[in-house]
């Protein structure tokens, strides 16, 4: 057979051509061909190029974010996005898996600019192209869906581009050649496939990386009189003041800043945990908030609330946050911390307010300042000594950290810009410490002189109006030999202010700055702490502040609470009396709220002088309600008045979590799982869970804690060291209990590995 026939019987298309094709020439094709056709065929090239070079642009972007180390706008870790980016899925042999894209991309947008018929080895390398296009975004979409659960919309934007221009040129190909079959022939496919299979298979068996960056930050996280000092003293924690893991006051102690949204910083809240346990007293964490998103901000006022109301309690949900028992979502967590606390979360946290909000803000303002300094930008990420890490490492590369050499700056107070004010100790507010008189005549410690002077320990801002602002200047006086230099001024509230306090005052001079009292939260007399601390050799000096808040009406009670009802029953209406505190009579126009849930109606009981304000729930919904209602009073000095409302519809028995997801990798030394069962049906006097039993088989144990005020308890499911759970893949733990609506009761037990836990969707549970 000589070459001419040879060619004709191996090509993969018809041959019609008049003489031989030279090496540089388009094949030319007999047929009818219209020019509408040859239009629409552009028409089409040119879609595909547009779409092609959109693709190539974003994977372009993404290679080089990804190799700068940089967030995604609206992608950080704790979204699905920069878990996708962030995992081993997408690089392979160490390069972005973008950048690999953006060479196939790269190739199908040049390709598409050639207008007409392509030579056979153009062809080919176009059709190579097209089914590594179609053949990634086929594995990547598995991979999201089947493997991380998470979306990313920047990979999916760039492969459905890609796709559809790969798509487009095929037709402009096909209208360009009418009469002419493009059939590319199976190596056309089979190679480009193979690769893809390639790439799958060496991104299952690479193992996961440690994604983390390390920064040295510009002055070391030191501890400066029971306090952490961040960047020179621009912020001061007290570790005892926040939640922590392991020990507030260990010898080696981090920040962490953190988001239960986020799976990345839930691994790391687990290494936290992990390396705390095996080196008790000589490491701990302070967690910090830094919510991005308004969900996510959510969970953490209701969390950090409950941390102040009751700690333990916080504890228990934070583990089933981590572990992924419990989903983390503001409904989720609202609805267990109820059930915890008797349906009183609302009425309990409310005084906590301004901390919550504090806190929020201190752990933003320090991830923007990570953010200015060092880069780190995205979550999770732990300051330790003279490093901030982002991303969440190992528990042998903090041990490595901590057991190297510390190169720690000088713990010497600064007067940098303003700290941010530590949030006080949870039992502060109940109990607050008596003020400390001034010590002018202490003996000046060595080094220093400087002593500093105030004529009271106690700041009177008056009797001040609801609503109006209550500030006071505050003086002092350097009584030492050298000067005197504040550094920090923490008030014990989010509703007080300093301003002006920044500033070094010569020996015999006298210095001041200004309190501010936000009066619109409180009633009556008022009672905060100010703690002044500077380089005085007298210490920290506590002050006093008081004012008291003067209303023109007095509530009784301050707010509407119809705590925990039971679905199916009738809703009694609760009333608030108004009384009319000032000399004139006031005419109450009437009450508005902000939620249609809550109907209000508005009385006299002594037109001008009392009223009875009546709130009624017309029907019970299945979730909880909060609203402000705001009285119009139409006083020259207090125009209107806010009434928090709320409700928390219960079922008679509740069962939490749904679903038990155990951790494999717990197994090997030993694991316990709760379910909390909460009886809400005030007929039962004493709850009792009998007849408890797991299906799984072993030497598992089921046990139950009858706790607090014996309506509610724990079912406790332990697993000895080394416990293997076989093909229990529908195990469960059964029990009955005493409520006549609910005789046995059911929850599913799931075994999974730590990575896919927090994933997993809680089930129904399952009563008869």
């Amino acid at each position: 057979m000589n070459k001419t026939s040879q060619d004709a019987a191996t090509s993969p298309e018809p041959t019609r051509h008049a003489r031989q094709p030279g090496p540089g020439d388009a094949p030319k094709v007999d047929g009818p061909r219209s020019p509408g056709s040859a239009d629409s065929a552009d028409t089409w090239r040119k879609r595909a190029a547009l779409l092609c070079a959109t693709a190539l642009g974003i994977a372009t972007y993404l290679a080089w974010q990804s190799i700068a180390g940089k967030a995604l706008p609206g992608c950080g870790q704790e979204r699905g996005c920069g878990q996708i980016l962030s995992s081993r899925w997408s690089v392979a042999a160490g390069m972005p898996v973008s950048l690999l894209g953006a060479g196939v991309y790269a190739t199908l947008f040049l390709s598409s600019l050639r207008r007409g018929a392509l030579p056979p080895w153009q062809r080919r390398i176009e059709w190579g192209a097209s089914a590594l296009v179609l053949g990634g975004a086929l594995w990547f979409t598995i991979v999201q869906a089947f493997i991380l659960r998470a979306f990313c919309p920047w990979c999916s934007a760039a492969h459905l581009l890609a796709s559809v221009g790969a798509g487009a040129l095929w037709i402009a190909r096909r209208k360009a050649l009418p009469t002419a079959s493009i059939r590319p022939g199976l190596a056309a496919f089979a190679l480009p496939l193979s690769a893809v299979a390639g790439l799958a298979l060496l991104q299952s068996l690479t193992p996961e990386a440690e994604n983390i960056k390390q920064q040295a930050l510009p002055q070391s996280l030191v501890s400066h009189s029971g306090l952490l000092s961040l960047y020179g003293g621009q912020i001061t924690l007290d570790p005892s003041a926040l939640p922590a893991i392991g020990l507030p006051h260990s010898a080696t102690t981090a920040v962490a800043l953190t988001d239960f949204t986020c799976p990345h910083c839930r691994e790391l809240h687990r290494t936290l945990t992990e390396l705390a346990g095996q080196r008790p007293g000589q490491f701990g964490a302070v967690l910090l908030p830094a919510a991005f998103e308004p969900e996510a901000r959510e969970l953490h006022r209701i969390m950090l609330a409950l941390w102040r109301v009751d700690p333990e309690q916080y504890q228990k949900i934070a583990e089933q946050l981590v572990a992924g028992a419990l989903d983390p979502n503001p409904k989720a967590v609202l609805d267990l911390t109820q059930q915890q606390l008797n349906g009183r979360f609302y009425e309990l946290a409310w005084p906590h307010s301004g901390w919550v909000q504090d806190t929020l803000r201190l752990g933003e303002e320090l991830l923007a300042l990570n953010g200015r300094e060092n880069g780190a930008a995205t979550l999770p990420q732990i300051m330790l000594r003279d490093k901030v890490l982002t991303g969440s490492p190992r528990p042998e590369t903090l041990a490595t950290l901590l057991d190297a050499a510390p190169n720690l700056s000088p713990a010497a107070p600064s007067s940098s810009p303003a700290a941010l004010a530590a949030p006080a100790k949870p039992e502060a507010a109940a109990n607050p410490p008596a003020p400390a008189p001034p010590a002018p005549d202490a003996a000046p410690a060595s080094g220093s002189p400087a002593i500093i002077t105030f004529s009271s320990a106690t700041v009177d801002l008056g009797t001040v109006t609801k609503g109006d602002p209550a500030a006071k200047r505050v003086t002092f006086v350097n009584t030492g030999s050298a000067p005197l230099t504040i550094t920090n001024i923490k008030p014990s509230c989010g509703c007080t202010t300093v301003e002006g306090w920044k500033q070094t005052v010569a020996p015999g001079q006298t210095g001041s700055f200004e309190l501010k009292l936000d009066t619109a939260r409180f009633n009556g007399l008022v009672t905060k702490n100010v703690d002044v601390e500077s380089n005085a050799s007298n210490g920290m000096v506590h002050l006093s502040l008081k004012a008291l808040i003067w209303s023109p009406v007095t509530l009784n009670p301050a707010m509407v609470s119809f705590g925990p009802v039971l679905k199916g029953t009738k809703i009694e209406p609760r009333s608030i009396e108004i009384t009319v505190n000032d000399a004139e009579p006031l005419k109450i126009a009437g009450a508005t709220g902000d939620n249609p849930y809550f109907q209000t109606e508005m009385k006299p009981i002594e037109e001008g002088r009392k009223y009875l304000l009546t709130v009624s729930v017309p029907e019970l919904g299945e979730r909880p309600q909060n609203a402000e209602i705001v009285l119009n009073l139409g006083h020259p000095k207090l125009k209107e008045l806010k009434v928090p409302v709320y409700i928390n519809p219960v079922e008679p028995l509740v069962v939490q979590p749904a679903q038990l997801n155990v951790a494999t990798a717990s197994l090997l030394t030993g694991s316990t799982a709760s379910i909390t069962v909460f009886c809400h049906d005030p007929t039962l006097a004493t709850l009792e869970v009998t007849d408890l039993t797991y299906s799984g088989g072993g030497n598992a144990t089921v046990a139950f804690e009858r706790q607090g005020n014996n309506r509610w308890g724990r079912v406790q499911l332990t697993f000895p060291p080394g416990f293997n759970p076989g093909d229990a893949q529908d195990a469960s733990v059964s029990f009955g209990t005493n409520h006549p609506q609910y005789s046995k009761i059911t929850v599913p037990v799931r075994f999974v590995s730590t990575s896919t836990t927090a994933a997993q969707a809680p089930l129904e549970t399952v009563i008869h």
